[in-house]
């Protein structure tokens, strides 16, 4: 049987809830500088105004921080229209009122600009500080080790493991594997310098010709750009700025833009088309771009079971085939995954 597996924060979290929380866990663990800051502040009172019921966790805020930075990057550039518009004063050209006062905008950009660049890396830096932790091997028998071994159990069941998260929970549960399990892919190539090879993932290359791989599609904690290569090991911390790190930001929604996430992304797509089975571990259904292609390319014959215990998980697309079970990642839970999984 080939089995596509998803995993969420909660997949990690199950291993270590101090060491792995989710995105609200990670909100709440944020340093009194951050939280007390006066624009962290302000988006969060914008969002519970605009949804006054919602849970604010870090991905919410950091996506707001992301359109204010983008906002006064592009009032920034001469070339672009939204500077022209600003810094040229054309505004009161295209308004129907007169006489209305923009010209202290272009100051108060300048200045806000930086001070948000600085909030988004303090944050990220927590990002980097926390997940860059290596779990332990007791923490990890109970949930992975028991699903490699469930799945050893059961050849010739193939896996193919996405997960949306930035640590290295799994490496480090199949690198504790016994060598029996030889065949297992992570696109690292080299032996002095690993680097990650694209064409793992490329369009010719298809599913489940592994016994078990990984990808992770908003990167890694541990992989970093060197001009157009993907290098993978050294230092899990937070190297200063974005452009240094090979990963997808928390808060992120839409299509990725850089092409190895892209890659990634149309191969979970391929996967979805190939497997028979689909199972759900700790995934909120959060992410717009991965429930759009689990609604639109999971066969409808094909399983799906969901292992959270979060009430009222909505699955994407279609309610056929599909098991929640509301339950935390552990022995229990995968046996009875399995056991739906493999029903005809």
């Amino acid at each position: 049987m080939k089995i596509a597996v998803i995993a969420g924060a909660g997949a990690s979290y199950a291993v270590s809830s101090e060491n792995y929380p989710t995105t609200r866990g990670f909100f709440e663990r944020l340093p009194a500088t951050i939280r007390d800051d006066r624009i962290f502040k302000m988006v969060c009172g914008f969002l519970e105004r605009r949804t006054p019921d919602i849970t604010i966790d870090i991905e919410l805020v950091l996506w707001e921080l992301r359109n204010i930075s983008n906002f006064c990057n592009l009032a920034s550039r001469p070339d672009d229209i939204i500077n022209w518009l600003i810094f040229q004063k054309q505004l009161n050209s295209l308004s129907t009122r007169s006489n209305q006062n923009i010209g202290q905008l272009p100051g108060m950009l300048k200045q806000i600009a930086p001070e948000v660049e600085r909030l988004r890396d303090g944050i990220n830096e927590n990002v980097f500080g926390l997940y860059g932790i290596q779990p332990e091997a007791k923490d990890l028998r109970r949930n992975w080790t028991r699903l490699f071994r469930l799945v050893s159990h059961s050849s010739p069941h193939r896996l193919e493991i996405f997960t949306t998260n930035y640590d290295q929970v799994i490496e480090t549960a199949l690198d504790l594997l016994p060598e029996s399990f030889s065949d297992v892919e992570l696109g690292w190539r080299g032996r002095v310098q690993r680097k990650i090879d694209p064409t793992v993932w490329g369009e010719n290359t298809q599913p489940f010709s592994n016994a078990i791989k990984l990808t992770k599609l908003h990167g890694s904690v541990d992989w970093s750009k060197v001009e157009q290569e993907i290098h993978v090991g050294g230092d899990p911390g937070f190297k200063g700025e974005h452009s240094r790190h090979a990963i997808i930001y928390p808060g992120f929604k839409g299509e990725p833009a850089q092409p190895l996430f892209r890659t990634f992304h149309h191969y979970f797509e391929r996967t979805l088309r190939a497997c028979d089975a689909l199972l759900i571990i700790g995934f909120a259904f959060r992410d717009e771009s991965i429930n759009q292609r689990i609604a639109s390319s999971l066969d409808p014959s094909s399983r799906a079971v969901a292992i959270d215990p979060s009430p009222g998980l909505l699955f994407p697309g279609r309610e056929r085939n599909f098991t929640h079970l509301q339950q935390g990642f552990a022995a229990k839970s995968l046996t009875d995954a399995f056991a739906k999984l493999k029903k005809q």
